[in-house]
């Protein structure tokens, strides 16, 4: 059970329920449900939660200190780097808008916060029926103060075939083998 006092969904049915009452996609209840479970499970309310992507195995130790290390005065530290391509806005397949590159950055994980600050987060969002994917957006949507500190191009995502080449050769290159 979580522990949200009156926002708390007391079944993983009741969070598919309230997802279904406000159109968010079937497939997003489950990993809102699991993480604020997760969350609800950390018994030191004072800690600081570290969030990480399984699906970007290639961050660097020395990254993941730097961060820690930029959580004075901040709800938040995210790990990005600076977005390389040039950005359109699309709405029905039409170019709305050029976003200008110099202020955008690609977010990666991890992404680190005091526990309170993303606990107060998730509790906000399910007041509000909001929904994001990222983690640091819940936090800022709320007021949040987020830091951004440099990450590595290295750190990809990997979800294609072409991600994995990508990462078996920056491991070869790390001098790490198969």
């Amino acid at each position: 059970l979580l522990r949200f006092a009156t926002l708390r969904p007391r079944s993983e049915k009741e969070v598919r329920d309230w997802f279904r009452r406000r159109k968010v996609h079937e497939s997003l209840h489950k990993d809102l449900f699991d993480r604020l479970n997760r969350l609800e499970l950390i018994d030191d309310k004072k800690c600081i939660v570290l969030v990480h992507d399984g699906a970007r195995p290639l961050i660097e130790a020395h990254i993941i200190r730097e961060a820690l290390k930029q959580m004075k005065a901040c709800d938040g530290v995210v790990v990005a780097v600076p977005v390389k391509d040039t950005i359109k806005e699309v709405s029905d397949g039409i170019i709305k808008k050029t976003l200008k590159r110099n202020s955008l950055w690609a977010v990666q994980t991890p992404q680190i916060f005091p526990y309170k600050a993303l606990y107060n987060a998730y509790e906000n969002a399910m007041k509000d029926s909001f929904y994001s994917t990222d983690d640091s957006a819940l936090v800022e949507k709320y007021g949040g103060k987020i830091k951004i500190v440099d990450g590595s191009y290295e750190n990809i995502k990997i979800t294609t075939p072409e991600d994995m080449k990508i990462a078996e050769m920056t491991l070869s290159l790390r001098g790490i083998k198969k």
